[in-house]
């Protein structure tokens, strides 16, 4: 058994390295750079401003807020999401509560595409750990046809929450853009622009130092070294002044068995990995649990018109890798779209009528 990539470790133990570093980046302006460590992955802070002491204090407030999602989201021996998974009935905390039940609104809304409800099909995958493997197929189905959003039941008036003993709760679709929302909440009085990557989706506040962007590049999803075939470029926008962009692709937590490569975007009428076409979906809107939840979402659901219309609703822009190496630009996209790599083609064909 071969894997591929870096398995998303919802339970990764939080180390904030505060390094701030100054360098030159275009036009002749600084930055200051601040790393950490999230969810198992790396968190980049690039603030442009060329006075590391005036974003310290930002980014250890940041910081603090994605440490505190981490600690709500684990699956970890005593945390809040463990406790309600092995009880079934639990007090949890605030911002576990809330998170869950904005959650439950956006899944609602993808038609439950992407579903935090589906814990136990994605264990039995083991997508997790260290020897993920394909699951007997009949307990994959019973832990199917088990799960819905309706077994989660969230009190109004206090931190009770109640799950079924066939349920178990998994935040992974949500995780990195509730953090990443709650660091942009928390540095709200931050003036200074800046762009915040974990993994597969970047924050980005205010305008960046070229043309007025900032610069994200979309992974190749047939590579290992990461390496871009595009870039975009983004600004912050709105109320917020923030905007995220968030990619979901099949490289991750893929394995392969028995010559056939696996992937961790469950079907949820069937708990198999999708096979439509697509390799990666990159989502552009201005809310983080939007964008992580709606990649995945329109990366599970393939290149259809449901798809198209999800991203209407949600006043999202996005781009579409498909698996024969073309690709597809949203119209608000086409315009800061540059493609890198002249071995990809534009897609053209038709989206599909098939709704999921």
């Amino acid at each position: 058994m071969k894997i591929f990539g870096k398995a998303a470790k919802i339970l990764a133990v939080i180390c904030i390295v505060c390094v701030i570093i100054s360098s030159f980046a275009g036009c002749g302006k600084k930055t200051s750079t601040a790393v950490g460590e999230a969810l198992g992955e790396t968190v980049n802070f690039t603030f442009y401003t060329s006075e590391p002491d005036a974003v310290s204090e930002h980014f250890n407030d940041m910081m603090d807020e994605i440490k505190a999602a981490e600690a709500d989201f684990s699956l970890g021996e005593g945390s809040y999401l463990s406790v309600l998974n092995e009880t079934g009935t639990s007090y949890v905390s605030a911002t576990l509560k809330k998170a869950l039940e904005d959650s439950v609104i956006v899944c609602t809304s993808l038609g439950d595409i992407v579903d935090i409800t589906m814990g136990k099909p994605l264990k039995l995958w083991g997508f997790y750990t260290d020897s993920p493997a394909v699951p007997d197929p009949s307990e994959l189905k019973e832990a199917v046809d088990a799960h819905t959003m309706d077994k989660l039941v969230i009190a109004r008036d206090s931190h009770k929450v109640t799950i079924t003993e066939d349920t178990a709760i998994d935040m992974a679709p949500v995780s990195k853009g509730i953090a990443l929302d709650r660091a942009c909440e928390a540095g709200k009085f931050c003036k200074i622009p800046y762009i915040a990557t974990m993994g597969d989706i970047t924050l980005a506040y205010g305008e960046g130092p070229r043309d007025g962007g900032w610069e994200v590049q979309l992974r190749d999803p047939f590579t290992e070294n990461e390496t871009g075939f595009a870039r975009i470029t983004v600004k912050g926008k709105g109320v917020q002044n923030n905007v995220f962009v968030s990619s979901s692709g099949v490289w991750e937590n893929s394995f392969s068995e028995k010559d056939k490569a696996y992937h961790s975007y469950l079907d949820p009428e069937t708990g198999y990995p999708c096979d439509n076409g697509l390799a990666s979906v990159t989502v552009v809107t201005e809310s983080g649990i939007t964008a992580d939840a709606l990649s995945d979402a329109i990366l599970i659901n393939g290149f259809t018109e449901k798809s198209l219309e999800y991203i209407d609703a949600f006043f999202a822009e996005a781009v579409f890798v498909f698996s024969d190496k073309t690709y597809y630009v949203t119209e608000g996209l086409k315009d800061s779209f540059k493609l890198l790599d002249s071995s990809y083609t534009e897609h053209t064909e038709a989206p599909a009528t098939e709704l999921f």
